[in-house]
């Protein structure tokens, strides 16, 4: 469950993304039935998993990802359980844009892990819907919800006032080039910076680092063909497919999940009694503090009232009960 206090107003990117996560986990329930496994669908089994309550918390409900982040995992995989993570992440990145949703945010923390050991695309509060001309468009003054380390240039470089700058679905691609980068590098090595030119530098640092380390030939190819600076010229779907790293993959057995990208699990989900984050960093300056409900409303959208559940006193329960070591 993940839950935002709205109570005293939001900053105007955070609540635009909180409306287009809500939009985006709506449209997976409506196609639950067809919906890709390696994306994060909300928890439906009651049809509420989503609420507000009168003290102002929005309450947002997904299915359980009891192996935690994709995070939890860096420096572990073997390399065959590596390209599966890669193969399962392309399948959902790809149903995602199937239906217009550009994720904008991949990175190995929004990439969850289901308890059968699966990788799960969550966290759509950064996601934007591509256009009847399957584009998006940002200029100087757009609120860009992203994690730098991982953004495409083409959504990173400056603008100048009145500069308009459209992009499409190949940034997710270049953000899961950084995103197995992180996997195998330290973080250091990540190409994100606002500078083209020093993108590229990093990204030729990048390439040399997997080769002193001895990696693949196979992962150095698809890596460099993810952080192509010109989205044009990135390797994306269907293409993807035909790179050397998935010669031996059986596209079908992972759609249907026949093995497990990653056996072994970490078990974090069933030790956890929840954490309070920060709002998370947006790149626009100066923010208005914009009122959630009258947000929603402009969006033509309603949240059913529920205060059956106070988040504060369950978790301070829960937490109460673990230091005494009870269960609860």
């Amino acid at each position: 469950m993940k839950v935002v206090r709205f109570a005293r107003g939001l900053p105007e990117s955070a609540c635009a993304g909180l409306i287009n996560e809500l939009k985006v986990l709506a449209l997976l329930g409506e196609e639950r039935e067809n919906c890709s496994p390696f994306v994060l669908q909300p928890f439906m089994v009651d049809g509420l998993w989503a609420w507000r309550s009168t003290r102002g918390n929005l309450h947002i409900v997904t299915d359980v990802c009891g192996g935690g982040s994709l995070t939890a995992y860096r420096f572990r995989l073997s390399y065959p359980s590596l390209v599966l993570v890669i193969a399962e992440i392309v399948l959902g990145l790809h149903w995602l844009h199937e239906h217009g949703i550009v994720h904008h945010d991949v990175k190995p923390g929004n990439v969850m892990v289901s308890a059968s050991g699966h990788c799960v695309l969550g966290d759509f509060g950064g996601a934007q819907f591509l256009d009847h001309r399957g584009k998006l468009s940002r200029n100087s003054d757009s609120c860009m919800v992203m994690t730098t380390q991982f953004a495409a240039p083409e959504i990173l470089v400056r603008l100048d006032d009145g500069q308009v700058k459209e992009y499409d679905e190949a940034v997710d691609y270049w953000s899961l080039g950084a995103t197995i980068v992180s996997m195998v590098l330290e973080e250091d090595y990540l190409p994100g910076a606002s500078e083209p030119a020093f993108m590229e530098f990093r990204v030729d640092k990048i390439q040399t680092q997997l080769r002193r380390r001895n990696m693949p030939d196979d992962l150095e190819d698809l890596v460099m063909d993810l952080l192509r600076m010109d989205p044009a010229r990135r390797c994306r779907y269907p293409a993807i497919m035909q790179q050397p790293i998935f010669y031996h993959t059986n596209w079908q057995d992972v759609e249907n999940q026949a093995q497990a990208a990653i056996p072994a699990l970490r078990d974090i989900a069933a030790n956890a009694h929840g954490w309070e984050y920060p709002t998370p960093k947006i790149h626009k300056s100066n923010e208005a503090t914009v009122d959630f409900l009258a947000a929603l409303r402009e969006q033509r959208l309603s949240l059913a009232v529920d205060d059956s559940y106070d988040v504060d006193r369950h978790n301070a329960k829960m937490t109460n009960c673990l230091s005494l070591g009870y269960p609860f």
